[in-house]
């Protein structure tokens, strides 16, 4: 039996372990929101981080995602924002990638971003001459298996900061500046092409947040920022296939006057749509950093949690300096 499946592993809706009775859970989530408050109030970032990867090109970053902390579509974005800073400073013919194309999202993701990238399959070994980067675990979690939340991305405010603590880097790339450069193939881009003749004048939006629990961006907060939008105008919603039903119901919640449709075609062909569009509204993670790599102006609707400082971490900053991303705090 794998041990993370495992009943002990198995979290309730409010994260404690859902083996406890929920006098137990509710004594599991005071302490752990006690030793929170304690590990963040003791922490001034300044600590040394437990690995230091050489920093010596060409690298390989393997990043075949293999751990039981989901890593979504925005949480691989964030890795690779990270790997284009470092190919930046090294050359992009000294960076290459490789990636589980089983793993949701990765081949989406990382075959958008402009670097050698590929699926190795069962490789032998790692080729010689390169400096391996190990990107397997959760980019959050310490690369010595620390599950815990990060505090010095929580500290910086920008979570790119904690990749590269985790490597070791984080005194060689500073700022607070996030980038990211995504391309669709031409397949993608015909289709959004065909998608955007078939209906006109169109915006795009994706509301549906299923990681980050940002409750208050409800349907009812939705309804309000997009009655600005005007009413000749299809709004297309994204989302995965998997998501189409959940996504339906909160469309049903909104109560719109407009023409809606759901697209679910990949991540490719969305984010070639959102370039297409003249508008484009986002209130998660996934639909945040593609929208990091547009110029399509985006209206992000952030519900701002300070007592949450994971969440703040991953919430937008005007320090991002991301100059198309029009904030909407509720």
């Amino acid at each position: 039996m794998n041990p993370l499946n495992s009943q002990q592993n198995q979290r309730s809706a409010n994260g404690a372990p859902s083996n406890l009775t929920p006098s137990q859970q509710a004594q599991w989530l005071k302490n752990a929101a006690y030793w929170e408050a304690e590990r963040f109030r003791k922490y001034r970032g300044g600590e040394c981080p437990p690995v230091v990867f050489n920093f010596a090109p060409p690298f390989l970053f393997d990043c075949r995602l293999n751990c039981s902390r989901r890593m979504g579509i925005g949480d691989q974005l964030c890795l690779l924002s990270a790997i284009q800073v470092v190919s930046d400073r090294v050359g992009r013919e000294n960076v290459q990638i490789w990636y589980d194309s089983a793993y949701p999202g990765s081949a989406d993701v990382f075959g958008m971003g402009g670097l050698v990238a590929c699926d190795p399959g069962t490789p032998a070994g790692y080729p010689s001459g390169h400096t391996v980067i190990p990107c397997q675990g959760h980019i959050m979690a310490g690369p010595i298996g620390d599950t815990l939340p990060a505090p010095y991305g929580e500290y910086q405010g920008n979570p790119i900061r904690q990749v590269f603590y985790n490597w070791g880097w984080h005194g060689l790339f500073g700022g607070q500046s996030i980038t990211l450069r995504l391309y669709p193939d031409g397949g993608a881009l015909r289709q959004a092409q065909k998608i955007a003749s078939e209906y006109g004048r169109f915006i795009t939006c994706t509301p549906l947040e299923v990681s980050r629990h940002n409750n208050n961006c409800d349907a009812s907060a939705w309804h309000n920022l997009l009655a600005r939008v005007d009413i000749s105008a299809t709004i297309l919603f994204g989302c995965a296939p998997a998501e189409r039903d959940q996504l339906a119901g909160m469309i049903g919640d909104m109560h719109l006057p407009h023409k809606t449709d759901i697209i679910s075609g990949g991540l490719a062909q969305w984010k070639a749509l959102v370039d297409i569009a003249p508008e484009n509204y986002t209130g998660n993670s996934c639909g945040m950093w593609l929208a990091f790599a547009s110029r399509t102006p985006t209206y992000l609707l952030q519900h701002e949690t300070p007592e949450h400082r994971h969440n703040t971490m991953w919430n937008y900053k005007m320090k991002w300096n991301c100059k198309n991303i029009v904030l909407i705090k509720i």
